[in-house]
């Protein structure tokens, strides 16, 4: 398979090309060097990881994410950080510990994201209209075409 194992960061820093200021190096499965555990047979991502800045850390490790998927599907169904500390770095955070973080309607739409705390539901037969709330701070409903339609936001709410 020809797909994308590892992306090297450096920056020029006294006198050379380096990683020794900052690194965001990332790489996909366990060192990347092997796509067999970096991808399934289908080409969906196994496992991916990504090295940030921290404060007094500038290559720390703040992302090791392994994704799973439903069977028989290509459909997401969780993705777990074995970085457990939320970096509030613009990093995975793994806000749902328990149970399938994605949930799809029956034409395979993603309507429920856990972590980014989003819930769908399908409010019209044949899924010509889906809910997306967002755990009481507001929510969106899309439309036949898959357009915001209508937008409700919750005042003094965090986001609203």
């Amino acid at each position: 398979m020809n797909r994308l194992l590892k992306a090297n960061f450096k920056q020029y820093s006294g006198g050379s090309w380096n990683h020794s200021d900052m690194d965001y190096t990332s790489w996909m499965g366990a060192t990347g060097e092997d796509d067999r555990t970096a991808y399934d047979l289908n080409g969906n991502i196994k496992r991916m990881v990504h090295k940030g800045f921290k404060v007094g850390t500038p290559d720390a490790l703040i992302d090791d994410l392994q994704y799973e998927y439903f069977a028989n599907t290509n459909k997401l169904k969780k993705v777990t950080d074995l970085v457990v500390a939320n970096n509030n770095l613009g990093d995975f955070y793994d806000q749902h510990q328990g149970g399938d973080d994605y949930g799809y309607d029956v034409n395979g739409n993603m309507i429920t994201d856990r972590n980014k705390r989003l819930l769908g539901n399908v409010l019209a037969p044949y899924g010509t209209g889906i809910d997306v709330s967002s755990f009481n701070q507001g929510s969106i409903h899309y439309n036949h075409m898959n357009l915001p339609q209508s937008i409700l936001v919750r005042p003094g709410v965090n986001g609203a």
